[in-house]
Order: structure tokens, then C-alpha cells, then sequence
């Protein structure tokens, strides 16, 4: 089989490659390249015998196409596989001190659930968002009693940080994907569950989009999210407020009868087993 490549360009390309080809040649001499290229198309077409190329064109094509030839038997190189380089972690610039430093983002998230094996499904939550990033600290579990409907079962919650390098919606969507793999469905708003992870907050980011509202917009109302929210990071202030996380939960009336210690955090203990 001859070159894969047309052979008008192969015949082109090596005669000009030729010994001795000069600029002379190439305006004037023997061979000239359109030539070439003339009866290349004509013996294509089949109508070789309609043209009488004079003989030194008709030897320049010969050794073009003997060239060709050879070139297409002769082993060729193995094509090599382009090697993509790794992706390199996503990492924004934050201004500390009056100077910038590279740093991956933090994030605050709520988990909550109250169907099922609600401890387990707790542990199985922080493990899985382990696969995402750092998991930095959590909180203790807390029993809260339901928000917003009232008559289901109490929840358990807590809030962790998560140092991840995944942009806030990669974020959102790996949470989609834990929730509905610890079984979640689709249910009534506010309704039972089997697993719940909230975004509370990403580094000092205001989103509001379809998909995606950050930071969370009932963070300040919400006394299963404060408490342990304050138990990790007490100084932190979600954007959008002037008070600290402590400050915001103190301010929540009976917010001692409303979120009750159930147990300690799993990252303290072998609560967490992989």
C-alpha cells in the first residue's frame, strides 16, 4: 500500500526535498512542482495517454512515486499516545496580612437524617465526603427536633469542614450523589429523610444561581445548623451577617430544649471505620 497521505503531496513534498533542487529550478528548471502536480492528476484521472510529458518531468514523477513507495514500506515509528498532564488542584488567592497566599478553599456543611439507621448513615455521610477532599473536624451529634414540619421523627445533625479543591457546584452535585446513595428520594419539603447534606458556606463566596444558593439562605434561623455549626467554628461570620456563628445560636430562644448531645463527634473516637 503507498503512502496514506495523497500522492500529489507526497510527489510534491519529496521532490522538493530533492539534492540539488535550488530556487532556480523551482522558477525555471526541469520538474517545476505544478508540473509535477499536472500529470499526478492526470494519470489519477486515468488520461495519462492524452499528455506527452517531456522526459525529464516524466523521471521526476518516477523516482517521486518510487520515493513514495519506500516510504510507505519501510517500518514506521510506533504513534505514541499524547499524555495528558494531571489536572492541577483548582486553588483561589485569598489576602491575609497584605500579601497573598494559594490556599485550598474551606467549606462548612450541615448533615442531618432521621429515618433509618441514623448514626450509621452519619458516619457513612463523612466517609464518603472524605473521598472529596480533607476532612478537617465535626462536630458532635446532636438530636434537634424537627424544622418546618413538625410531625416526623426528631433528626440527628451535625456540621463538619471539608478542605476540598472542587469548585462549589462539583461540590453541590457530589453531595446530590452521596445523598442519594445512603437512599434518599425525592419526599415533601422539610419532610422525612434518609440523608440531608447542606453547603452552608464556601470560603467567603456569595452564589446564588439555579442549582445552587451559598451561603445556605436559613443558616441564621436554624438551630440544628448553628449549634454545631458554633461547636467547630464559634468566630466564624457567614457572609451576609455582622454576628458570629455563637452569637447567631445564643440568639435562638429555647435553643437548649430544641438541640440536644446525643453523642460525640465521630472523628474523636473508632466511629468512623472505613
Amino acid at each position: 500500500m503507498l503512502a496514506q497521505q495523497p500522492l500529489a503531496d507526497v510527489c510534491h513534498h519529496l521532490f522538493q526535498q530533492r539534492a540539488g533542487y535550488t530556487a532556480h529550478h523551482r522558477a525555471n528548471g526541469p520538474g517545476h512542482p505544478r508540473k509535477v502536480h499536472r500529470v499526478v492528476q492526470i494519470v489519477r484521472c486515468g488520461r495519462r495517454s492524452q499528455v506527452r510529458p517531456q522526459r525529464h518531468i516524466y523521471q521526476e514523477l518516477t523516482l517521486c512515486v518510487l520515493l513514495a513507495w519506500v516510504r510507505a514500506v519501510l517500518p514506521r515509528a510506533p504513534q505514541t499516545t499524547d499524555v495528558q498532564p494531571p489536572v492541577q488542584p483548582t486553588l483561589y488567592v485569598s489576602h491575609s496580612g497584605g500579601g497573598y497566599s494559594l490556599q485550598v478553599p474551606t467549606v462548612y456543611l450541615g448533615l442531618g437524617c432521621n429515618l433509618g439507621d441514623r448514626l450509621e448513615t452519619l458516619r457513612a455521610a463523612l466517609r464518603a465526603l472524605q473521598e472529596h477532599g480533607q476532612l478537617v473536624v465535626s462536630s458532635a451529634i446532636y438530636q434537634t427536633t424537627p424544622w418546618g414540619l413538625k410531625n416526623q421523627p426528631d433528626f440527628l445533625n451535625l456540621c463538619c469542614r471539608l478542605d476540598t479543591d472542587l469548585s462549589p457546584d462539583a461540590l453541590h452535585a457530589q453531595t446530590k450523589r452521596i445523598e442519594v446513595r445512603l437512599g434518599r428520594v425525592p419526599n415533601v419539603r422539610w419532610g422525612p429523610r434518609y440523608a440531608d447534606i447542606d453547603l452552608l458556606t464556601y470560603d467567603n463566596l456569595v452564589i446564588q444561581n439555579e442549582r445552587l444558593t451559598i451561603p445556605h439562605p436559613r443558616i441564621a434561623g436554624r438551630a440544628f445548623v448553628l449549634v454545631p455549626l458554633a461547636e467547630i467554628a464559634p468566630d466564624l461570620v457567614i457572609p451576609g451577617q455582622t454576628e458570629t456563628v455563637s452569637q447567631l445560636a445564643a440568639a435562638i430562644p429555647d435553643v437548649a430544649q430544641l438541640v440536644r448531645m446525643y453523642a460525640p463527634s465521630p472523628l474523636t473516637g473508632p466511629t468512623l471505620p472505613s
